[in-house]
């Protein structure tokens, strides 16, 4: 009995013992939160970056994808009839009237797409020289925008439409054919 009687009071002042340990005034805050719910941005390829059928000649050249669809080549590069070319077309998509921020890199690797004669070609498809084609200085043209930029704003409907130039450089005796090359094209709300 006097265990329990015992027992009885530790708990009893446990219990009193937390009583006293929490505070004996309360406090508020008040505070004001907006948020602005937006759509996702999306970028969606509308036409592939051509640039139409070309090869190299015995230097390196280039050829160049303006964002009025002008084809022009330099250097060892020729430019091959018969075989559609335009920029890069993409269209983005978000919430009406948002700015936002284009990103592209400043250079990826091009491949061989497609070869459309044997002129310098070699059975495992590498280039002669060893060199890698490369698509490169990329220009944009934003239609809301009127002008080469890297900024833009959707339109009232929320859209935009992005074409997008290059140049690509051809090693020495780049094999004749359509080069090809994915381009990553990220965009962000400012």
């Amino acid at each position: 009995m006097i265990l329990m009687r015992t027992l009885a009071g530790l708990i009893l002042c446990a219990g009193v013992g937390l009583a006293v340990s929490l505070p004996s005034t309360a406090a508020t805050l008040v505070g004001e939160a907006q948020v602005q719910i937006v759509r996702p941005i999306s970028v969606k390829l509308i036409r592939t970056l051509n640039f139409g059928l070309l090869k190299g000649g015995h230097r390196p050249g280039a050829v160049t994808i303006t964002v009025n669809n002008r084809r022009f080549a330099g250097g060892g590069a020729w430019l091959l009839p018969g075989i559609f070319h335009s920029p890069g077309r993409f269209e983005i998509q978000g919430t009406p009237g948002a700015r936002y921020t284009l990103d592209v890199p400043d250079e990826v690797p091009a491949t061989l797409h497609k070869k459309f004669w044997p002129v310098h070609w070699r059975k495992d498809n590498k280039q002669p020289s060893g060199d890698t084609p490369t698509a490169s200085h990329f220009k944009t043209f934003l239609k809301n925008g009127g002008n080469i930029s890297r900024e833009g704003r959707l339109n009232g409907q929320g859209k935009d439409r992005l074409i997008l130039g290059a140049t690509l450089s051809l090693p020495a005796h780049a094999p004749a054919g359509i080069y090809q090359a994915t381009v990553p094209v990220t965009v962000s709300y400012q």
